[in-house]
């Protein structure tokens, strides 16, 4: 075929070289000066064309066999490769099949180790919800979970970054769950010396309503026996205008000491009322402020504590006057803030 190509180029009639030869004649024209000049360029163009042509017509006499032929050869090529097509596809089904089951089998692999990592990341799930019982018992599982290139493969990485990132998740939310339950703790044992302290305040308050009960009911029995008494005053007043006898005179005089009495009993009972009103209210003052005081202690102490921690701080070891000097300084001025921390708490 090598041959019969140098042949087919071979035929026609015109050479490289004639080309070169019409190119060196008319190459250095450039510009068209007269009339001489004019007709050079013009003979040029039809040595040019008249070379054009006879390749043209040259192409058609040595293509017009070969296009004959290529297509009895692209006719023949068809049909063999209409007769290759049904075995070479049947075959190409034979191995799609293998090959989709060969890469079911691989993703289901996949799937199973996958679903493992996931089974291990869903152990991190909805932690703020759980107990701290429940939290250090999932600690334990992520813990216990066998990791092994056997089970896993090239997904090992992955399994154990997976429960690298929940034991991480669960120790947080496990602090973060005994920082809550302390805290609710507190809060809880805080309400109930409040209910208790509540309760007590009711039941004081009670016995001086009793008490209060108690002395107005007394108040409304002398004030019954002052007017007793008044209407009594007013009759005997009446009598002794109109008469002077003896008998009226004694019942002037005890009526005279009975309001004595009974204004002295009302004196009494009204002081009493005054120290008893200042005895509760001494007692609710004395009590409010013991609240107050316990309330805040527990930041006293967190204050004394911080000052402690403070004043036990030691200096590095130095070498040098000027840095022994500054840390010397220094130690003064925090003992000097200490101290009046300590101070202040204590007026909290």
């Amino acid at each position: 075929m090598e041959e019969q190509a140098r042949y087919e180029l071979a035929a026609f009639s015109i050479e490289a070289a004639v080309i070169a030869t019409l190119d060196a004649k008319f190459g250095d024209t450039t510009v068209i000066t007269d009339k001489n000049s004019y007709d050079f360029v013009m003979g040029g163009l039809r040595e040019y064309r008249d070379l054009r042509i006879q390749v043209v017509e040259e192409h058609k006499l040595i293509k017009g066999p070969l296009l004959k032929k290529t297509k009895e050869i692209d006719a023949k090529k068809k049909e063999y490769l209409d007769l290759l097509a049904p075995g070479e596809e049947r075959l190409k089904a034979v191995r799609k099949t293998e090959d989709d089951r060969v890469a079911a089998i691989e993703q289901t692999r996949i799937d199973e180790i996958k679903a493992k990592i996931d089974d291990i990341k869903s152990q991190s799930y909805s932690l703020s919800q759980l107990s701290a019982n429940r939290l250090e018992a999932l600690i334990q599982l992520v813990k216990n979970f066998d990791i092994t290139e056997y089970e896993f493969q090239e997904f090992v990485a992955d399994a154990k970054a997976a429960a690298f990132n929940a034991l991480v998740e669960l120790d947080i939310a496990l602090k973060d769950r005994i920082k809550r339950d302390e805290a609710e703790a507190e809060r809880i044992a805080e309400e109930a010396r409040l209910d208790k302290i509540r309760e007590e305040q009711k039941a004081e308050r009670e016995e001086a309503e009793a008490k209060q009960l108690e002395l107005d009911s007394r108040q409304a029995q002398i004030d019954v026996t002052m007017q007793e008494l008044a209407n009594a005053k007013a009759e005997l007043e009446v009598e002794k205008k109109t008469a002077e006898d003896k008998k009226i005179r004694e019942a002037f005089e005890k009526y005279a000491k009975e309001e004595a009495r009974i204004q002295a009993e009302k004196d009494a009972k009204e002081k009493a009322e005054r120290e008893e009103k200042a005895r509760l209210a001494k007692e609710e003052a004395e009590k409010a402020e013991k609240a107050k005081l316990e309330a805040l202690q527990p930041d006293r102490d967190k204050l004394e504590a911080w000052a402690n921690e403070i004043l036990d701080m030691r200096p590095p070891k130095l070498e040098s006057i000027a840095a022994k000097k500054i840390a010397d300084n220094m130690l003064t001025t925090i003992f000097q803030a200490v101290n009046g921390l300590l101070a202040q708490s204590k007026n909290l």
